[in-house]
């Protein structure tokens, strides 16, 4: 009873208007949008770094399968190429799913260290131990495994990419459903796309300054930050488009009702 009392009370000093619930959604509406395009664009990275990758294996095997090169050779240019092309992708990818490709491979795996690993799980012996023959089809090994794509990425990927689009259309329908209920469309408007460039903005400061708080905690801090900078971006969007349009949008008034 003393539970139920005590929710009561909270409720009562604590009410949530539709106003103040509209002006929340408002202001993640930009931190949202940031982050769907993202994960966007992210995917479409991840789907470029294993075309790039396969297409290059495929043309390193055809080398080796004329003669041109040895398989030794081959496994060197294959995981060269691969670590050059997924520094590239990298570059190009947003703070966030930066920090998680980092997290989840640091740094690009050296010849030397895929030559143990696949010696060790061939064969089950140090790679300097394993004779000639051995030591060639751990490099076959190390080619075909520089073009295999990574299917729980690919799955997580799809799943976020469908995600990002559902909240972008949510986004952008909250954004005109708000415009076309307000009484004053001119000034709603204003508020709408101040929020969401301002979140947008500040989402994506706060996401690359979050990604700078170290290899266990930054995507953590690149969500929290990118979060923050949204609500704040949003706070002050909606404050500059009221300060900015107040004065326009009472010109355009007087305008409509002298020429009615």
């Amino acid at each position: 009873m003393i539970g139920m009392h005590a929710l009561g009370e909270l409720q009562k000093n604590h009410k949530i208007s539709y106003e103040d619930l509209e002006k929340s959604i408002a202001e993640y509406e930009g931190a949202a949008i940031k982050f769907s395009m993202d994960a966007i664009s992210d995917a479409k990275q991840r789907e470029n770094y294993n075309k790039n990758v396969g297409r290059i294996v495929a043309e390193v095997r055809s080398e080796l399968e004329r003669g041109k090169i040895n398989v030794r050779e081959a496994a060197h240019y294959c995981v060269t190429l691969r670590n050059r092309v997924m520094a590239e992708t990298r570059a190009l990818t947003s703070a966030q799913g930066r920090v998680v490709a980092e997290f989840v491979k640091k740094d690009p795996k050296t010849l030397d260290v895929l030559r143990e690993k696949y010696a060790q799980k061939i064969f089950k012996q140090s790679f300097d131990g394993l004779s000639w023959k051995q030591q060639n089809r751990v490099f076959y090994e190390i080619i075909l495994s520089a073009g295999r794509p990574n299917n729980k990425f690919n799955v997580i990927n799809k799943t976020l990419v469908v995600m990002a689009r559902v909240f972008i259309v949510y986004t952008v329908g909250h954004a005109i459903q708000s415009v076309y209920e307000a009484e004053n469309k001119f000034k709603e408007a204003a508020k709408q796309g101040g929020a969401i460039a301002f979140g947008f903005a500040g989402a994506s400061f706060g996401a690359q300054f979050g990604a700078a708080g170290g290899p266990l905690l930054a995507f953590a801090l690149a969500i929290v930050g990118g979060l923050a900078g949204g609500f704040l971006g949003g706070v002050i969007g909606e404050a500059v488009s009221d300060y900015l349009w107040s004065d326009e949008v009472k010109e355009i008034d007087n305008y409509a009702v002298d020429n009615a």
